[in-house]
């Protein structure tokens, strides 16, 4: 997954270095409305040796990354939330500058992502994880061990302690908020 241009752009152009993977793997490969992309992909892809499956847009991401033991992602907001919600390992290749950066720099902080800047990086970290699993397990493990379940409700929580001191953007309905809202 890669938002709009998709993963690869101008400056990535190509799956071909999926063939220098030493063993067939199954890929599933999300170009969402970039229909361009899609189709590309179908005619380079067409003879790899691994197991290629292509979606256009998808209205069951959650499915795909529940299959998925790695997800080879830029690190946009939408995309690693999702992951993060599904406790699924990241590989960040390519980022925008800016909030992008900043998310990249935090995931691998973090433990919840793999960064490979080349392409030659890209394969050889998907064979180092094809022959030793260990180290997607414990990232495995370190998302969900700090996966937050209560995420909507901390956020509602700052919104009212920032409207209570009068820090927050205007709520147009300050009564439904205040009356809706129980602590426990």
């Amino acid at each position: 997954m890669g938002g709009g241009d998709g993963l690869f752009n101008k400056e990535f152009p190509s799956f071909r270095f999926l063939e220098s993977i030493s063993v067939p793997i199954q890929f599933l490969i999300v170009c969402g409305k970039n229909n361009k992309l899609r189709k590309q992909l179908e005619v380079e892809l067409i003879n790899s040796k691994h197991h290629v499956k292509i979606f256009g847009f998808s209205e069951n991401i959650q499915e795909l990354m529940a299959l998925s033991d790695l997800m080879i992602t830029k690190p946009g907001g939408v995309s690693i939330s999702e992951a993060m919600a599904m406790d699924l390992p990241l590989l960040i290749f390519h980022h925008l500058p800016g909030q992008e950066e900043e998310n990249m720099e935090f995931l691998y902080r973090s433990g919840y992502a793999f960064i490979a800047k080349t392409e030659e990086d890209l394969s050889e970290l998907i064979n180092q994880l094809i022959y030793d699993s260990a180290p997607l397990r414990r990232m495995k493990v370190r998302i969900e061990q700090n996966h937050s379940t209560s995420s909507a409700r901390d956020a509602i929580h700052l919104i009212v302690e920032a409207e209570n001191r009068g820090q927050s953007p205007k709520i147009k309905n300050k009564s439904i908020v205040k009356k809706n809202l129980v602590w426990r």
